[in-house]
């Protein structure tokens, strides 16, 4: 069994010593594994090498996995692929490609030599078809499944990860776009033209689907000719549904948000569509369930946008640190709020009335801070509170605007890359970076906060506590709702001596002892055992 623990850079394999009694939990946003029983704990070994010669198809359905492979060890893996489809790689900067000349059918046996020889151990063959290849396809219900599994990538996280493509050309995406002559209508993308999974009923699909012609303007993928197949997303970018039977446009749409209507074949060849897909059909079934198809694509134009949100603020603690590499991490996220329509509100300590002073440095309180934003604000105005070293995807408004059609307030866990960010992130990138306990993203409006503030306690940003409070008065001030959103923020993990997590600091500082009696009391008042947020009483 395998689990990602939050401050682990790679997965470890658990290996119950006691097999019994042994039950998977979620805790606090991130997996949790619990047992009466002790554990030996051994990390996983990824691979030295992987093959995975093509087609295009097959090595987008590796590529994510391997991203996260890259993001766990901090290194390129080593991947073993023909040299007539080697050209897709063109578009990662995250895996180290070996490219033989030998076809992808035919070449499996010589990239396992490849493979041995220079990694001194057999190489693990990802791909599912060619002659030799030699994978026992019994082991697993589908080709997909049995490739992502052979990574050594958890499988939960390979169901959720983007395709990401972060090499892009944008002059060859302008040329390919500017051909296409826009009427002013929405783009319908379709693609019945797979080689591998030939798609039987495409005429009697496309017959049905020309009832949409006066909504859209129809684009078919299989008659554009893009340098290369990545090029195409130029359109997905683009466009407002995508159609498309089980080939590779259904994999590159795990590089898009565009929503995907996936035909996909009967039985082990069958893919796994992206999360981003409104209705999955088999091949056997698509004239059958049509009428189905057609519910979710009216149902999709039908889908009322979120209404905006009112005098949207954002505000945060402003400091300058001394600490050169501080100030790297937070100029390099705060490029990220650029690309947000909201209004910055810079929260001055001067401006505060009181500050916990310590050790020659001061902390704010958490309530101060959020007054302080909120004053003279119209009770429906939306205030976003984060951390300066927050790097927020440029699509948060829009996840923030949906979520609070339902809700006063919202809450979004971080998660951390373990290595150093040398560059902005791009949206598809949040979400592959490792899960955090932590929250460092709330959303709410004025009223709510006017609503509640009497019954939040006297804690600091910057010290521990505050967020997992914040979270639970969220949730508890509106039962029944959807209080969280899903990977809008990351964050690149650090420590040091000045930190409340360095080793000596976190039961010795007094703003801690502090932070921890209060939380742990108000936990208790609120029906919460204070452990399960990671809170322990200083001796």
């Amino acid at each position: 069994m395998q689990i990602l623990l939050p401050s682990m850079k790679a997965p470890m394999e658990l290996k119950p010593v006691v097999r019994q009694n042994f039950s998977r939990m979620t805790r606090q946003g991130y997996p949790v594994f619990h047992s009466e029983h002790a554990f030996e704990v051994q990390p996983v070994k990824f691979p030295k090498a992987y093959v995975c010669l093509g087609r295009n198809g097959d090595l987008m359905i590796a590529l994510r996995a391997l991203k996260m492979v890259a993001d766990w060890t901090g290194a390129k893996p080593n991947l073993i692929v023909s040299r007539e489809y080697r050209e897709i790689l063109d578009g990662v900067s995250y895996v180290n490609p070996i490219v033989i000349p030998q076809s992808w059918w035919d070449g499996v046996p010589e990239a396992r030599n490849t493979g041995r020889s220079m990694f001194g151990e057999e190489p693990c063959v990802l791909q599912c078809h060619g002659r030799d290849w030699g994978v026992p396809t019994e082991r697993w219900p589908s080709y997909h499944i049995s490739m992502w599994d052979r990574t050594k990538v958890p499988m939960e996280y390979c169901a959720n990860a983007p395709l990401v493509f972060d090499q892009r050309d944008p002059k060859r995406e302008a040329i390919l776009t500017t051909a296409l002559k826009r009427n002013g209508k929405p783009l319908f993308l379709y693609n019945f033209t797979g080689v591998s999974s030939p798609f039987q009923p495409a005429a009697q699909i496309l017959t049905q689907m020309r009832k949409f012609e006066q909504k859209f303007q129809f684009i078919n993928l299989g008659n554009i000719k893009a340098f290369r197949i990545y090029d195409l997303l130029a359109f997905y970018d683009m466009g407002a549904i995508l159609v498309t039977t089980d080939t590779a446009t259904l994999h590159l749409a795990a590089a898009s948000h565009i929503p995907v209507v996936a035909f996909t074949v009967n039985g082990w060849g069958t893919s796994t569509p992206p999360k981003n897909t409104i209705i999955e059909v088999k091949y056997g079934h698509a004239i059958g369930r049509w009428a189905e198809v057609e519910r979710a694509i009216t149902r999709l134009m039908e889908k009322p946008k979120p209404s905006p949100i009112p005098d949207v603020y954002h505000f945060f603690c402003e400091y300058v640190p001394v600490d050169p590499d501080a100030v790297r991490r937070i100029t390099l996220a705060q490029q990220s709020w650029a690309k947000l329509p909201w209004k910055s509100i810079p929260v001055p300590d001067a401006a505060l009335p009181r500050m916990w002073r310590e050790k020659g440095r001061a902390w704010p309180y958490i309530s101060d801070i959020f007054d302080y934003a909120c004053k003279d604000k119209p009770a429906d105005a939306v205030m976003i509170f984060t951390n300066t070293d927050i790097h927020v995807r440029s699509d948060a408004l829009d996840v923030v605007s949906r979520a609070m059609q339902d809700a006063d307030a919202v809450y979004c866990f971080r998660r951390d890359f373990h290595s150093r960010i040398e560059r902005p992130l791009s949206d598809n990138e949040y979400a592959l970076a490792n899960a955090y306990a932590g929250s460092d993203f709330y959303a709410f409006r004025v009223s709510w906060w006017k609503r509640v503030r009497h019954d939040f306690p006297s804690l600091c940003a910057g010290l521990e506590a505050w967020d997992g409070i914040m979270r639970v008065l969220m949730e508890q001030s509106q039962p029944g709702k959807n209080v969280a959103v899903q990977d809008i923020i990351a964050h690149e993990r650090h420590s040091g001596p000045t930190h409340w997590e360095h080793r000596g600091n976190r039961y010795t500082w007094e703003g801690q002892k502090h932070c921890l009696r209060e939380a742990a009391s108000w936990f208790v008042r609120h029906g919460k055992d204070p452990a399960q947020f990671g809170i322990r009483l200083p001796t």
